[in-house]
Protein backbone atom coordinates (compact mmCIF):
# COMPACT_ATOMS: atom_id res chain seq x y z
CA UNK A 1 0.00 0.00 0.00
CA UNK A 2 1.50 3.64 -0.85
CA UNK A 3 0.84 5.73 1.59
CA UNK A 4 2.31 8.56 -0.11
CA UNK A 5 5.64 10.01 1.67
CA UNK A 6 7.89 7.57 0.42
CA UNK A 7 7.67 4.80 2.84
CA UNK A 8 5.23 1.57 1.99
CA UNK A 9 3.92 -1.16 4.31
CA UNK A 10 3.61 -4.41 3.91
CA UNK A 11 1.34 -6.86 5.97
CA UNK A 12 -0.70 -9.13 4.67
CA UNK A 13 -4.31 -9.50 5.47
CA UNK A 14 -6.17 -7.73 8.18
CA UNK A 15 -5.91 -11.42 10.20
CA UNK A 16 -2.49 -11.72 9.72
CA UNK A 17 -2.32 -8.18 11.45
CA UNK A 18 -4.45 -9.27 14.26
CA UNK A 19 -2.29 -12.39 14.55
CA UNK A 20 0.90 -10.40 14.71
CA UNK A 21 -0.31 -7.58 17.54
CA UNK A 22 -1.46 -11.20 19.36
CA UNK A 23 2.21 -12.16 19.31
CA UNK A 24 3.62 -9.03 20.24
CA UNK A 25 0.95 -9.34 23.33
CA UNK A 26 2.23 -12.48 24.02
CA UNK A 27 6.25 -11.53 23.94
CA UNK A 28 6.91 -13.09 20.44
CA UNK A 29 8.69 -11.29 17.57
CA UNK A 30 6.48 -11.32 14.95
CA UNK A 31 7.59 -13.99 12.06
CA UNK A 32 4.33 -12.75 9.71
CA UNK A 33 4.83 -9.51 7.69
CA UNK A 34 4.16 -5.93 9.17
CA UNK A 35 7.21 -4.19 7.54
CA UNK A 36 7.68 -0.58 7.25
CA UNK A 37 10.04 0.76 4.95
CA UNK A 38 10.71 4.29 4.44
CA UNK A 39 12.96 5.73 1.74
CA UNK A 40 14.22 9.49 2.67
CA UNK A 41 16.52 9.30 -0.12
CA UNK A 42 13.57 9.71 -2.42
CA UNK A 43 12.87 13.21 -1.04
CA UNK A 44 16.62 13.74 -0.12
CA UNK A 45 19.30 12.36 -1.76
CA UNK A 46 21.54 14.13 0.36
CA UNK A 47 21.53 11.23 2.84
CA UNK A 48 23.23 9.12 0.69
CA UNK A 49 25.95 9.01 -1.96
CA UNK A 50 25.12 9.71 -5.13
CA UNK A 51 22.87 7.17 -6.87
CA UNK A 52 22.31 5.31 -3.62
CA UNK A 53 19.42 5.57 -1.14
CA UNK A 54 18.91 4.92 2.20
CA UNK A 55 16.09 3.22 4.08
CA UNK A 56 14.66 2.21 7.43
CA UNK A 57 13.20 -1.49 7.55
CA UNK A 58 10.69 -1.40 10.19
CA UNK A 59 8.96 -3.76 11.92
CA UNK A 60 6.69 -3.89 14.79
CA UNK A 61 8.41 -5.86 17.48
CA UNK A 62 7.45 -6.67 21.68
CA UNK A 63 9.58 -4.24 24.08
CA UNK A 64 9.99 -7.27 26.44
CA UNK A 65 10.69 -10.99 24.92
CA UNK A 66 9.29 -14.14 26.66
CA UNK A 67 10.86 -15.60 28.64
CA UNK A 68 13.64 -13.22 29.33
CA UNK A 69 11.89 -9.86 28.89
CA UNK A 70 13.62 -6.62 27.79
CA UNK A 71 17.22 -8.31 27.86
CA UNK A 72 16.10 -11.04 25.11
CA UNK A 73 16.63 -9.10 22.99
CA UNK A 74 20.47 -9.12 23.39
CA UNK A 75 20.06 -12.48 21.83
CA UNK A 76 17.58 -12.60 19.11
CA UNK A 77 18.41 -8.66 17.81
CA UNK A 78 20.53 -10.09 14.83
CA UNK A 79 18.55 -12.97 14.01
CA UNK A 80 15.63 -11.26 14.07
CA UNK A 81 17.56 -8.15 11.89
CA UNK A 82 18.41 -10.80 9.14
CA UNK A 83 14.52 -12.57 8.92
CA UNK A 84 13.15 -8.72 8.98
CA UNK A 85 15.66 -8.35 5.99
CA UNK A 86 14.49 -11.64 4.60
CA UNK A 87 10.59 -10.38 4.58
CA UNK A 88 12.05 -6.99 2.89
CA UNK A 89 13.82 -8.74 -0.11
CA UNK A 90 9.80 -10.84 -0.49
CA UNK A 91 9.41 -7.42 -2.10
CA UNK A 92 13.00 -6.31 -2.66
CA UNK A 93 14.49 -9.61 -3.99
CA UNK A 94 17.33 -7.25 -5.15
CA UNK A 95 18.43 -6.12 -1.61
CA UNK A 96 21.68 -8.61 -1.22
CA UNK A 97 23.93 -8.36 1.06
CA UNK A 98 26.40 -7.09 -1.21
CA UNK A 99 24.51 -3.88 -2.21
CA UNK A 100 24.24 -3.05 1.40
CA UNK A 101 26.91 -0.70 1.88
CA UNK A 102 26.19 -0.13 5.63
CA UNK A 103 23.76 -1.04 8.08
CA UNK A 104 22.46 -0.44 12.18
CA UNK A 105 20.42 -2.39 13.84
CA UNK A 106 18.20 -0.41 16.32
CA UNK A 107 15.97 -2.80 18.60
CA UNK A 108 12.82 -1.17 21.55
CA UNK A 109 15.54 -1.65 23.97
CA UNK A 110 17.15 0.77 22.17
CA UNK A 111 14.67 3.16 21.57
CA UNK A 112 13.61 3.76 25.29
CA UNK A 113 17.61 3.89 26.04
CA UNK A 114 17.79 7.08 23.15
CA UNK A 115 14.56 8.50 24.63
CA UNK A 116 13.33 7.45 27.92
CA UNK A 117 9.69 9.22 27.18
CA UNK A 118 9.05 6.27 24.43
CA UNK A 119 7.72 3.90 27.17
CA UNK A 120 8.72 0.44 26.15
CA UNK A 121 10.40 1.13 23.04
CA UNK A 122 6.80 2.60 20.77
CA UNK A 123 8.21 5.39 18.94
CA UNK A 124 4.90 6.87 18.15
CA UNK A 125 3.89 7.76 21.68
CA UNK A 126 1.57 5.22 22.96
CA UNK A 127 0.16 2.42 21.43
CA UNK A 128 -1.32 2.77 17.96
CA UNK A 129 -4.11 0.16 19.10
CA UNK A 130 -7.62 1.00 18.36
CA UNK A 131 -8.24 1.71 21.77
CA UNK A 132 -5.15 4.66 21.22
CA UNK A 133 -6.46 5.91 18.12
CA UNK A 134 -9.06 8.07 16.70
CA UNK A 135 -11.25 9.57 19.62
CA UNK A 136 -9.40 7.36 22.00
CA UNK A 137 -5.63 9.66 21.31
CA UNK A 138 -4.30 11.07 23.49
CA UNK A 139 -8.07 9.61 25.76
CA UNK A 140 -11.43 9.63 25.10
CA UNK A 141 -13.24 13.01 25.34
CA UNK A 142 -9.95 15.16 25.08
CA UNK A 143 -9.38 14.24 21.00
CA UNK A 144 -10.60 17.46 19.79
CA UNK A 145 -6.84 18.94 20.06
CA UNK A 146 -8.43 21.63 23.10
CA UNK A 147 -7.24 21.07 27.03
CA UNK A 148 -9.10 21.45 29.91
CA UNK A 149 -7.39 24.73 30.22
CA UNK A 150 -8.77 27.50 27.79
CA UNK A 151 -6.37 29.02 25.10
CA UNK A 152 -4.11 26.16 25.73
CA UNK A 153 -3.90 22.87 23.04
CA UNK A 154 -2.86 19.97 22.50
CA UNK A 155 -0.71 18.67 19.37
CA UNK A 156 1.98 16.20 18.52
CA UNK A 157 2.25 12.64 18.68
CA UNK A 158 0.01 12.41 22.07
CA UNK A 159 -2.89 13.40 19.51
CA UNK A 160 -4.46 11.94 16.39
CA UNK A 161 -2.96 10.52 14.01
CA UNK A 162 -0.51 9.51 16.60
CA UNK A 163 3.40 10.17 16.40
CA UNK A 164 5.83 10.01 13.47
CA UNK A 165 7.34 12.69 11.43
CA UNK A 166 4.05 13.69 9.26
CA UNK A 167 3.42 16.76 11.88
CA UNK A 168 -0.43 15.43 11.62
CA UNK A 169 -1.94 16.37 15.13
CA UNK A 170 0.08 19.78 14.98
CA UNK A 171 -1.71 20.80 11.45
CA UNK A 172 -5.08 19.50 12.91
CA UNK A 173 -4.37 21.81 16.20
CA UNK A 174 -3.44 24.45 14.17
CA UNK A 175 -6.84 23.92 12.08
CA UNK A 176 -8.69 23.99 15.48
CA UNK A 177 -6.74 27.12 16.89
CA UNK A 178 -7.70 28.74 13.63
CA UNK A 179 -11.39 28.12 14.28
CA UNK A 180 -11.48 29.21 17.68
CA UNK A 181 -9.47 32.39 17.25
CA UNK A 182 -11.35 33.14 13.89
CA UNK A 183 -7.60 33.24 12.04
CA UNK A 184 -7.30 32.80 8.27
CA UNK A 185 -5.42 29.70 7.87
CA UNK A 186 -1.61 30.98 6.73
CA UNK A 187 -0.92 27.49 5.25
CA UNK A 188 -3.81 27.34 2.74
CA UNK A 189 -3.28 30.15 0.29
CA UNK A 190 -6.97 29.73 -0.82
CA UNK A 191 -8.90 30.41 2.25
Amino acid sequence: MNLGFSQEMMGGTIQDQVRAYQEIAAGRPVRGEMLQVPVPTLYDPSQAPAGKHTAVVWQYAPYSVAPDGPEGWKKLRDEYAEHVMDLWRVYAPNMTKDKILAMAIHDPTDTVRDNDNLVNGVDVVGDMTPDQMGYFRPFAGWSNYRSPVEGLYMCGGSTHPGGGVHAGGGHNAATVIVEDFKLKKWWDQES
